[in-house]
């Protein structure tokens, strides 16, 4: 359900799902960031991604952190194909600077707009599935 790109979602799961996930995002975060050792100045991004790559808790982190970027990428992609769009459409997510505009036109249009009724081309067997129903 959380890492899958098929079917579709209505706003009320689409706002659970993510709500939940900024939280564990949040939370892990904190929890990365705790996890350095005491300095006396600023850490450089060099000795971030050195910490997260070369401890266990940063391996675990790190794992973490690209679970929670699929479920983003889930979550946007079977929104979109709720309200008879491709998913295809997210890939505009990677254009600098432009896919940050885009970002917050799809924030807008996924968690307001209200999806097609009735089928489309996108559903499936278990799409619309009655979490909230």
């Amino acid at each position: 359900m959380l890492f899958s790109f098929q079917g579709r979602i209505g706003r009320m799961e689409y706002w659970t799902i993510g709500i939940v996930r900024f939280i564990v995002f949040v939370v892990a975060i904190f929890g990365f960031v705790s996890t350095f050792p005491p300095t006396s100045g600023e850490v450089e991004s060099a000795e971030v991604m050195r910490h997260l790559v070369s401890s266990p808790g940063g391996l675990t982190y790190l794992t973490l952190f690209l679970a929670l970027t699929l479920c983003l990428f889930s979550l946007e992609v079977r929104r979109l194909h709720d309200r008879d769009a491709s998913g295809f459409w997210v890939l505009i997510l990677f254009i600098p600077i432009i896919g940050g505009f885009y970002g917050l036109w799809l924030f807008i249009a996924n968690g307001f707009f209200p999806g097609t009724p009735g089928t489309n081309r996108f559903d499936t067997a278990g799409s619309q599935a009655s979490v909230f129903d």
